[in-house]
């Protein structure tokens, strides 16, 4: 089966740090919903039981890790398995494998505070097999046969060409490094 891969940009989160019990300051640069510190026992009552056993099942640790979006049509196309690369200030930081999708906007609202014109980001997709990365937009778009200009907008699913090559010049290559990309291109 053919995964598909999505892009999704991660610049601001503004998550309820009170509510989730969320340290005041962290050193890391990653979104706190992908960093996996999000406790499942504080989500629990915004979401249906048989939900619950799954991310019981796929989080055994409890330590949840979720990405959301206003994009109904492209998270439709989402797919258990596919993958999704997290965009932030022209560098690829981590990729992450679907293991899980809700549409939930309670759960959204109480995640995050701030909502772009007011629309939760209520297509939740729950990840797994996380890896950081240190990638340069520029090394992406060579690989991917994007132009070299070319900056992720929005949450998007990549086309089908680009998605194989994608999948395998970085994330099977990732995933076979334990944790570290093996080649980084420089910046052009």
């Amino acid at each position: 089966m053919f995964e598909n891969v999505f892009i999704a940009p991660c610049a601001n989160e503004q998550v309820r740090r009170q509510f989730l019990n969320l340290e005041p300051s962290s050193s890391s640069s990653l979104p706190k919903s992908i960093e996996g510190v999000i406790s499942h026992n504080r989500i629990s009552k915004f979401l249906k039981p048989k939900e619950n056993e799954k991310l019981k099942e796929i989080f055994p640790d409890q330590k949840i890790r979720l990405w959301g979006t206003r994009l109904k049509k492209v998270w439709e196309l989402m797919k258990i398995g596919d993958f999704v690369l997290f965009y932030k200030r022209s560098y690829y930081i981590a990729i992450a494998k679907v293991a899980f999708k809700v549409e939930n906007e309670a759960l959204a609202r109480m995640i995050w505070e701030e909502f772009y014109e007011g629309m939760p980001w209520k297509y939740i997709f729950f990840i797994d097999e996380y890896y950081g990365l240190n990638l340069h937009c520029n090394a992406l778009n060579e690989i991917a046969g994007y132009d070299k200009n070319f900056r992720p907008q929005g949450f998007m699913r990549v086309r089908l060409s680009a998605s194989k090559k994608i999948l395998q010049e970085i994330i099977y290559k990732t995933k076979a490094s334990s944790y570290s990309v093996l080649r980084e291109r420089k910046s052009q």
